[in-house]
């Protein structure tokens, strides 16, 4: 139910976006990076790639973008201005021709002990109509599954760190600054930060759920796969044992984070 609900959000969410956002490059703001690389973006390209993931949208071009700003692995340089920025490789579409341009840069911003990769260029606005709409759709549900599965994996793999965490008060928090966001959003600017949360949380429930963890729906169809794998099912107590293992662990990492959203309220 939470992954239909999460289908339906993101419906509306694409519905309520004043027009549907392309990748083709159609301007750069004064000072822009990624216009003065050895290998710069030029009005006109359509962006293809992006480390080597595949991009159709701007909202995938800007999620791209703040996910590479907390690798690692990228190299990260100063200007004589010493503003920090990433390196990136892009495949466009250039005069007809897919080309690869290696080492774009891209400005950062430094915020909670996180950096994140920043979008600096311009992309087109194309009409909505119902297909459109349909494909957009698609698209949004995609990357939202997509983020929620790779948040995971860095997680594990210590890109982001336990103060990254939210519990129920911290999701409360960031709830109550979305609502404050779409109130004071100026004409012309975003006033669906709070569907857009909604739309996460919703789709987040419904993946981690799916996921085998005991005590989860995703642990207990992992023992129906051992059965139907085996031809025998993992006995009761052992199958139940575990669950309330798994269970008396989730449960330890929900208070935990709690205190600490808790305690960053008067931090």
């Amino acid at each position: 139910m939470n992954l239909i609900l999460g289908v339906l959000l993101a419906l509306i969410y694409v519905l309520t976006m004043p027009a549907h956002y392309g990748t083709t490059v159609t301007g750069f703001p004064e000072g822009a990076f990624s216009c003065q690389s050895e290998q710069a973006l030029m009005v006109g390209d359509e962006i293809r790639e992006i480390n080597g993931a595949s991009v159709r949208t701007g909202q995938e071009i800007v999620y791209e973008l703040f996910r590479a700003g907390n690798d690692p692995d990228l190299q990260y340089m100063s200007d004589e201005y010493n503003r920090t920025m990433i390196r990136v490789d892009l495949s466009v579409i250039r005069d007809g021709k897919e080309i690869e341009l290696k080492g774009v840069d891209f400005p950062v911003l430094s915020e909670d002990g996180l950096v994140y990769g920043m979008r600096d260029f311009y992309y087109d606005e194309q009409a909505k109509t119902f297909p459109s709409t349909m494909v957009n759709t698609g698209r949004q549900i995609r990357l939202s599954v997509k983020t929620v599965y790779e948040s995971l994996f860095d997680l594990v793999r210590g890109r982001y760190s336990f103060k990254q965490l939210s519990g129920p008060v911290g999701t409360a928090s960031v709830v109550g600054e979305a609502i404050k966001s779409d109130a004071t959003a100026s004409d012309g600017g975003s006033r669906n930060s709070f569907l857009y949360l909604c739309m996460m949380i919703t789709i987040n429930l419904g993946l981690f759920n799916l996921l085998p963890v005991p005590a989860l729906d995703g642990g207990r169809l992992f023992f129906q796969l051992i059965e139907l794998i085996f031809r025998k099912p993992v006995p009761t107590k052992v199958e139940g044992m575990i669950h309330t293992v798994g269970m008396a662990l989730l449960l330890l990492l929900m208070v935990v984070v709690t205190f600490k959203d808790v305690f960053g309220l008067f931090g």
